[in-house]
C-alpha cells in the first residue's frame, strides 16, 4: 500500500470543528492529501452536491475540500484542482498532494 506523507501538522482552534486529532491537517481522502488555510464558505453545499458525507471523518471544511478533489480526480492533478476551486466559495490557500504523483505538490489560492 502506498501512503502519502506530508511534513507538518496543524492542530488549531478552527472555524469548523473542534481541536481534535481528526480535525488536524493534513487531511487525507482517497488519493489526496491536503493542507488548507482559510475558510470554505459553502462546504455544507459541497458535501450535499457531491455526496461526500460517507467519506468524511472530521468536522472540517478542509476535509471537505480534500474529498471534493479526490472525487473529481481524473489523473490530471492540475485540471482537477482547477475544477475543484471553481466549486468552492471562500478565501483559502491549498497545498495538495496526490498519491499517484509522489514528490509533486500543487498550490492554489484565492
Amino acid at each position: 500500500m502506498t501512503t502519502i506523507q506530508l511534513a507538518g501538522s496543524d492542530i488549531q482552534d478552527g472555524l469548523h470543528g473542534g481541536v481534535t486529532n481528526a480535525n488536524a491537517h493534513p487531511h487525507k481522502v482517497g488519493n489526496v492529501a491536503l493542507i488548507h488555510n482559510g475558510i470554505i464558505e459553502n462546504y455544507h453545499e459541497i458535501v450535499n452536491k457531491f455526496d461526500l458525507a460517507d467519506s468524511l471523518v472530521s468536522e472540517t471544511d478542509t476535509e471537505v475540500a480534500a474529498a471534493l478533489i479526490n472525487k473529481l480526480y481524473d489523473g490530471d492533478p492540475k485540471a482537477t484542482l482547477k475544477k475543484a476551486v471553481k466549486e468552492i466559495t471562500g478565501s483559502f490557500a491549498f497545498c495538495v498532494m496526490f498519491k499517484d504523483q509522489p514528490g509533486r505538490y500543487l498550490l492554489s489560492e484565492t
